[in-house]
């Protein structure tokens, strides 16, 4: 009878966590290429194109400082997907997969199965997770990394004697995320306040397995360093990425109480929607909880979330929000867990009802705290634009200049004039849309031929002068592939990038080029405009 009742509960969970897998995919797949290609997607798919074409290119990411596991997977996914937005916008979706049974076995682990189930569900419908998990960045990635570094810290702490291997997987888990993107950093302190909270550090062999987590970790990015070639954008670092988004530690020797007022402001803006009212109000309560009764777990994964978020706090200068999504995590498996709790109270009080109709208050509970996710996966998967989005990530991916709109159009605009004869475009060195949005599009399509002017706006004419000029493979390599003569070009074109003292230099010094296309945003006059070579 017991091992009838485990293999009615071992099927169930299949059921469970089937369906939850499916309802996923629902939720990250629908319309998943309604949102117009933003910057940063733009460049991750552009340069995994590139890699994809030449293998021998891989640590091409090295130019833009950019860790390359994302962009090496969306280059793979690119071989099964014709789409190379939807191949990097998949490479989030599958990491998801992965972030959400994390959550589950997390939560399970560490509480109780039910929480585990409760968390699922809670992370599942998140709007937070429901947008960036659709999109083609880094942070999902590193977001999947985060959560089971967590959970094999937790098992590492509860172990009465450490094992080898655990520690090895915890270094593998550290490196990969630190290998997608820096701001894997921030999950860095997990190991350490779970090891500290549960004296690990003081049982038999850690330091030395501890290292062995640290040797993975080099072992696996050593190869980034090492490797050929250099950072080709200014204010740029190898391990620190974009140096723009720091405070530097001169700065924050004066204490600069006003920028960090405004991170905070910044922080509540980002994380209020995207977490929404419910999930808040049940987290306060999980917080409180946790506190009142002394719950160790629970005061820790406050912690996962609070060291971090002190961090992008203090030393952050410019603040997007995806850069919290992995460290919220752990407050999505307190909300399980306190919603639980909640249910526990809830029966204690009210002994008169039976396990059925508990189940379907708590039912009833669960639907109100994830009701307005349910909404915002509808109308993320029909019409996007119009969908609730913290006012700075409507402002970044839908109406700023970096924003993909018109980007397609611009392309479909080219495809046509190069239906009716070959034509030439050229493109500069420069990062994002529109120039890389619109090369995604366009890379090794037939009678279209890309030729990087990284000779411009150096030289003042964007046209090439003397009898040759140097090709290279794309914009972000400069070694030569070969000469090509000026006199065989014809058909040429030319993207005019958004920066407006690019636009003033260039229509200054090439007045031979014609506007032939134009496609004006309507939110901002960053229009993105296409000339023509005229002689």
């Amino acid at each position: 009878m017991h091992e009838s009742a485990k293999q009615d509960s071992s099927i169930y969970k299949i059921f469970f966590l089937t369906g939850l897998i499916g309802l996923y995919f629902v939720t990250r797949v629908r319309g998943l290429n309604l949102i117009p290609i933003f910057t940063d997607e733009a460049m991750y798919i552009h340069i995994a194109q590139i890699i994809n074409d030449n293998w021998e290119s891989l640590f091409l990411t090295k130019v833009n400082a950019f860790k390359p596991l994302f962009i090496w997977l969306t280059a793979i996914f690119q071989n099964f997907i014709a789409d190379p937005i939807l191949a990097g916008r998949w490479v989030s979706v599958v990491a998801g997969v992965f972030s959400l049974i994390g959550i589950y076995l997390l939560g399970k682990d560490i509480f109780s199965e039910r929480v585990g189930k409760v968390s699922a569900v809670i992370y599942l419908f998140c709007p937070f997770f429901i947008f960036h998990e659709r999109m083609a960045l880094m942070e999902s990635l590193v977001n999947a990394f985060g959560i089971w570094i967590v959970w094999v810290s937790f098992r590492i702490s509860k172990q009465l004697s450490l094992e080898k291997s655990y520690f090895i997987v915890l270094g593998t888990l550290l490196g990969l995320a630190f290998f997608t993107k820096t701001t894997a950093l921030l999950i860095f302190p997990a190991p350490f306040i779970i090891f500290i909270a549960w004296k690990t550090y003081a049982k038999e062999n850690f330091f030395y397995y501890l290292a062995l987590t640290f040797l993975m970790v080099i072992l696996i990015n050593i190869p980034y360093f090492i490797i050929e070639g250099g950072v080709g954008f200014q204010n740029r670092h190898l391990i620190l990425s974009s140096t723009n988004y720091y405070i530097y530690p001169k700065t924050l020797l004066s204490f600069p109480v006003e920028i960090w007022a405004r991170n905070l402001w910044n922080s509540y803006v980002y994380l209020m929607p995207y977490l929404t009212f419910p999930i808040v109000l049940v987290l306060g309560f999980g917080i409180l909880n946790a506190f009142l009764v002394k719950n160790k777990t629970g005061i820790t994964l406050l912690l996962l979330f609070i060291v971090p978020f002190l961090i992008i706090v203090l030393i952050g200068k410019i603040i997007f929000s995806r850069y919290y999504l992995v460290i919220v995590p752990p407050l999505i498996v307190l909300t399980g867990w306190a919603l639980v709790e909640l249910m526990s109270k809830l029966a204690e009080k009210l002994p008169a009802l039976n396990t059925t109709r508990l189940n379907i208050c708590f039912s009833v509970l669960l639907f109100c705290v994830v009701s307005e996710g349910l909404v915002f996966s509808q109308k993320i998967g029909e019409d996007p634009l119009n969908a609730f989005i913290p006012k700075f990530d409507r402002y970044q991916y839908i109406t700023s200049h970096v924003a993909g709109l018109g980007i397609k159009e611009a392309a479909d605009f080219l495809i046509t004039k190069s239906k009716e004869k070959p034509i030439e475009i050229m493109t500069l060195w420069s990062q994002g849309n529109p120039l890389d949005g619109i090369m995604v599009h366009l890379w090794k399509k037939p009678n279209i031929n890309i030729i990087p002017a990284l000779w411009w706006p150096k030289q003042k004419s964007l046209f090439p002068k003397g009898d040759s000029f140097p090709l290279y493979p794309s914009k972000y390599q400069s070694t030569t592939l070969e000469k090509r003569s000026v006199a065989d070009l014809r058909n040429i074109f030319f993207i005019l990038p958004f920066k407006k003292n690019l636009r003033k230099h260039f229509r200054k010094y090439n007045p031979e080029w014609k506007k032939v296309w134009n496609y004006p945003k309507p939110f901002d006059d960053s229009n993105i405009e296409i000339y023509e070579l005229i002689r």
